[in-house]
């Protein structure tokens, strides 16, 4: 859902040019977007921008996958589908969150996870470097606006009122640190949880 919603914010930033949109338009030819949320992919695709993540049709995955190798797109919202067995130009890889659901609670992402997705950055073969970016929680941005606000006025007087926290319940905040771990932590161990049973050989 916040994939999309990023996504449908960024069509009124005019991100691609009127010659950008045309070859994407004749890249898309006659595909059809044929699915309820068909419509809506199309319009935000002809804007330069691509949306990936589970929820959508694998047609869809794949033409945005086709076109960002192509070129033709400057901006993919996606999860972290993107960082599984994809193999497209992305310079730059911007995490707008360093915490994800894992099934039962939120938490902060693992070291493998976070360095699988970032190694999207600068892939071999499309770029010689990449760059990768992570955004400061809502509450940090907040308090930093607010800082700003008060040093723009002059008023050098710190501020005795505290500044409530407007995430939603559940949610994980992060800071400077939490991004340095993540980069020089080494990645978890991978075990295997595959067990073979003498059922499964008999229902081979």
């Amino acid at each position: 859902r916040e994939a999309a919603e990023i996504a449908q914010a960024l069509t009124s930033a005019k991100i691609a040019s009127r010659d950008e949109r045309e070859r994407i338009r004749d890249a898309i030819g006659g595909f059809r977007f044929d699915s309820p949320y068909g419509k809506e992919i199309h319009r935000v695709l002809s804007h330069g921008i691509g949306i990936h993540h589970a929820g959508l049709l694998p047609k869809y995955r794949l033409l945005v996958e086709q076109l960002s190798q192509r070129g033709l797109l400057k901006v993919i919202c996606g999860t972290d589908t993107l960082g599984v067995g994809v193999n497209i130009p992305i310079r730059t890889v911007l995490f707008t969150k360093l915490a994800k659901f894992n099934g039962q609670k939120v938490t902060h992402l693992k070291v493998r996870d976070f360095q699988q997705i970032a190694g999207r950055a600068g892939r071999k073969g499309f770029d010689d470097r990449g760059w990768v970016v992570s955004q400061a929680p809502e509450d940090a941005i907040a308090r930093r606006k607010e800082q700003a606000k008060g040093n723009h006025a002059g008023s050098r007087r710190k501020s005795k009122k505290k500044l409530t926290r407007s995430s939603r319940d559940g949610d994980v905040s992060w800071t400077a640190e939490t991004l340095q771990r993540l980069i020089s932590s080494p990645p978890e161990a991978l075990r295997s949880r595959f067990r073979l049973t003498n059922g499964m050989v008999l229902d081979l």
